[in-house]
């Protein structure tokens, strides 16, 4: 399995405002299907995206980070974050 899909360990999980707690893409892939509006914008919105952040600092996968630009809606991202998976598996 390709390093960038591992879980990660404690010290590097996103913790969600709603208190959920995401170890790796898989995870993030199935937290933005159920999240709601408010916990998503607490995290991504026209001034940050909290995700991109993560997904490059503590994934380290910059190609998938770049792609979730400022503003992005919920759905391009679980769209972008999905995509990413699937070439990450074929890879």
């Amino acid at each position: 399995m390709n390093n960038l899909l591992r879980n990660l360990s404690q010290e590097n999980y996103f913790y969600l405002a709603n208190g959920s707690v995401i170890r790796g893409l898989a995870e993030l892939d199935m937290a933005l299907q159920n999240i709601d509006d408010n916990t998503y914008g607490h995290h991504a919105n026209n001034e940050k995206n909290d995700f991109a952040n993560w997904i490059r600092d503590a994934i380290g996968d910059s190609e998938l980070s770049g792609r979730l630009r400022l503003g992005i809606a919920k759905k391009d991202m679980q769209i972008e974050v999905l995509r990413r998976i699937v070439e990450l598996l074929q890879s």
